[in-house]
């Protein structure tokens, strides 16, 4: 299989708006892609329309998320299931800094529906690191 595992649309800080799930369906059947994994900056929002795209285009998909953690670290977070994915993102966001996104410098975060209608936008910046860290130091007694 060919796959693609690491996919960012446009509600991470990186994307366009260009880069709706339907957009990166079709781009990822055109590749000759077997499957893909969407995985946003510290969201899943995505991953519902993005999940039907790839049904819609034959693809095999996995939800994900990119989680930035305390230490800056970029680690990919697959699912297979959407709902699981988006029940880890909602407790990662609230794990999230409270930076306000400002598109106009950070550019836009936006959710959308597999017919690439908008359905929100992300107010907090999902660029930054989290407060889960990757590992934890333990306090050794003596």
């Amino acid at each position: 299989m060919k796959l693609d595992l690491h996919i960012h649309s446009c509600v991470s800080p990186c994307g366009a708006l260009e880069m709706s799930p339907s957009a990166i369906a079709r781009a990822a059947v055109a590749a000759g892609l077997d499957g893909i994994a969407l995985t946003d900056h510290n969201t899943a929002l995505n991953t519902p329309a993005c999940a039907e795209a790839c049904r819609r285009a034959g693809l095999a998909f996995l939800a994900g998320v990119e989680v930035c953690t305390a230490e800056e670290l970029h680690v990919l977070c697959l699912f297979d299931q959407v709902e699981t994915a988006l029940a880890f993102g909602a407790d990662l966001y609230a794990q999230l800094p409270p930076v306000v996104n400002l598109p106009e410098k950070m550019g836009d975060q936006v959710y959308v529906d597999v017919e690439e209608n908008i359905l929100g936008e992300v107010g907090i910046f999902l660029g930054t690191g989290c407060a889960w860290p990757l590992t934890e130091e333990k306090e050794e007694k003596t």
